[in-house]
């Protein structure tokens, strides 16, 4: 037993991040965003890193799927409980897909199907046309191998 001294809220603190990259999206609204990214599996886009971090990339290309990491810019509302796309009861959002959290972060799933300097082109994109980057990691499947091009 933690005394209240010891509470996870007693240790808050800011926490940073750095924008990486721009995504290019063709969806401009919320309205057109799918709701899962298997709605829209030929939604392309590109992942734009800065420049700064283009080593970074260097040999992305081996990889088929990457996770981006995301801040949902344009997200103005949150709370700790939402009513999913299915309807029901309310329930609590670290239990939904929902962008209204806390952190408005996303991970997206996504193909990488080519790469040019700073930019990655991919496929089955569910971001908005310039949210912020804030990372990009290997996807590794429900087996924990790494997912390849070669």
């Amino acid at each position: 037993m933690h005394s209240s001294g010891d509470r996870a809220a007693d240790r808050r603190q800011p926490i940073c991040f750095e924008q990486i990259g721009v995504v290019h999206s063709p969806f401009n609204s919320i309205e057109e965003l799918p709701r899962q990214p298997w709605e829209a599996p030929d939604a392309e886009g590109v992942i734009e890193l800065f420049a700064r971090y283009e080593d970074g990339l260097h040999l992305i290309e081996r990889r088929s799927w990457i996770l981006v990491v995301s801040f949902l810019h344009r997200v103005r509302e949150t709370g700790l409980r939402v009513v999913t796309h299915s309807g029901g009861e309310p329930i609590g959002v670290f239990g939904a897909r929902t962008p209204y959290r806390p952190n408005p972060i996303a991970v997206s799933r996504v193909q990488l199907l080519a790469r040019d300097g700073c930019c990655l082109r991919v496929r089955q994109l569910d971001l908005l046309n310039g949210t912020p980057v804030i990372d990009i990691k290997t996807y590794i499947d429900h087996r924990g191998h790494e997912q390849f091009a070669f």
